[in-house]
């Protein structure tokens, strides 16, 4: 509309690789692991001045200022949920061996 003013910004989605299948194998270890994910998630989001646009199941939706801050966000989200304490039920599980 005229007048109003535009700004720029950096959307994220993100989705759980494999979740179905871990949801169906293992509903209680999928439940704690959802818990650690999305604890994660959002630790980083408010590190790197992110906005929780909405989250869907597993799958976020998350907006910043700049591209800069999201590529930022993507980078710490991957290294703490690699060392993140995951319950070890998951870790179990032959599909995520390769964790």
């Amino acid at each position: 509309a005229p007048g109003l003013e535009t700004r720029r910004a950096a959307l994220v989605f993100t989705d759980i690789q494999g979740s179905t299948a871990t949801w169906e194998a293992c509903p209680d270890g999928m439940r704690d692991g959802l818990k650690v994910h999305d604890t994660v998630m959002r630790e980083c989001l408010a590190e790197h001045c992110g906005y929780e646009v909405k989250t869907i199941g597993d799958s976020f939706m998350v907006a910043f200022a700049n591209a800069a801050s999201a590529v930022q966000f993507g980078l710490s989200v991957q290294e703490r949920l690699v060392y993140a304490m995951w319950p070890s039920a998951l870790l179990e599980l032959d599909h995520l061996q390769w964790i």
